[in-house]
């Protein structure tokens, strides 16, 4: 009797819970983030060609609007060139640059960027960083959501093009019909243990 009252008692704590298997693409981030073959060959050429050229801008206190060259950070605003059309002043071939691997950054805005990215109809190559770029990146400039996306009208064809070669076709073919089909979602019931409020005051 009193190993029945202690497995009731070990049941009693538990709460029934979701969790999701490797068939769900949502939660798969190798499927979702372009990958990077050589990281810090990408961090080596975005010293050379903007983070150098950006602080020759500071230290010469010259203003934003005279720069060569065209930075976003500010994710409301990366939002809206990547979804309204209209939008065109910054040419159709962009490069998004994210610190997703950086603690500091939000990364619940983050999880939407490469979906955003591959239904835009805008040529976004995404680029994501090592953890630890984003201290180095704000020694230059000010990143509140760990992005940088700069237009690539307006940048060095030889930086763009070896950034191109570094990073892989984004290969989300559930997304790719003109239509959304089913998606394979799958759960598996188990079991979390119940925290007593108590214990945490």
């Amino acid at each position: 009797m009193n190993s029945l009252k202690a497995a009731d008692k070990r049941i009693a704590k538990r709460r029934q819970v979701y969790k999701t298997i490797l068939s769900n693409p949502f939660v798969n981030e190798e499927q979702i983030w372009p990958r990077v073959l050589n990281q810090q060959h990408v961090i080596e050429l975005l010293q050379k060609y903007v983070l150098n050229k950006l602080q020759h801008l500071i230290e010469l206190k010259i203003d934003k609007t005279e720069w060569p060259f065209t930075i976003i950070t500010n994710f409301n605003k990366i939002y809206k060139i990547f979804s309204d059309n209209n939008i065109k002043s910054y040419g159709n071939q962009m490069i998004l640059f994210v610190c997703n691997k950086d603690s500091e950054v939000p990364l619940v805005m983050l999880q939407q960027l490469p979906l955003l990215t591959s239904m835009s109809q805008k040529d976004i190559i995404l680029v994501q960083l090592p953890k630890g770029t984003l201290s180095i990146l704000q020694k230059y400039i000010a990143l509140p959501y760990g992005l940088l996306l700069l237009p690539t009208n307006q940048l060095d064809p030889i930086f763009v093009n070896q950034i191109i070669e570094q990073v892989s076709k984004q290969n989300l073919k559930w997304l790719k019909p003109l239509k959304y089909k089913q998606t394979d979602i799958k759960l598996i019931k188990s079991s979390a243990p119940l925290i007593s409020k108590n214990k945490n005051k």
